[in-house]
């Protein structure tokens, strides 16, 4: 009888990787770059969807590994977003209107955020609730 052979190991792709770092400065380098890019509709639309599939990442019962960079991620993301929006609402903005984050894309993201919101407030681990 021949031994059994460890099976190979399967690395992590480079995207999915950055969730499963320990330095996740890439996480808030991402976070700012989609901040930053919001203003163009299909950026908002693709991001609108990366929220949708991720947020049963962020369910209660669903931790690991990836729990503290998508913690980053939200964190970052919604400090920079609610920056963004309150610095282009006071009438001294000077950015052209059309560099300026609509409303509807505000509300669009807001409604996405608010579920995985709540869902984060009840994590079990200590990072994804502090971001929450």
């Amino acid at each position: 009888a021949t031994p059994l052979e460890k099976p190979p190991t399967r690395k992590m792709p480079g995207t999915y990787a950055m969730f499963l770092e320990d330095d996740n400065v890439c996480l808030q380098h991402a976070a700012q770059f989609c901040v930053h890019l919001l203003h163009f509709p299909s950026v908002a639309t693709h991001l609108s969807n990366l929220l949708r599939y991720t947020e049963r990442f962020y369910h209660p019962s669903n931790g690991g590994n990836w729990s503290n960079g998508l913690a980053k991620f939200l964190l970052e993301f919604v400090n920079l977003f609610t920056k963004r929006i309150y610095k282009e609402g006071k009438p001294s903005c000077k950015k052209e209107t059309n560099a300026r984050v609509s409303t509807e894309t505000s509300e669009n993201i807001l409604t996405i955020l608010q579920p995985i919101i709540y869902m984060g407030m009840y994590a079990k681990g200590a990072a994804l609730g502090q971001a929450a």
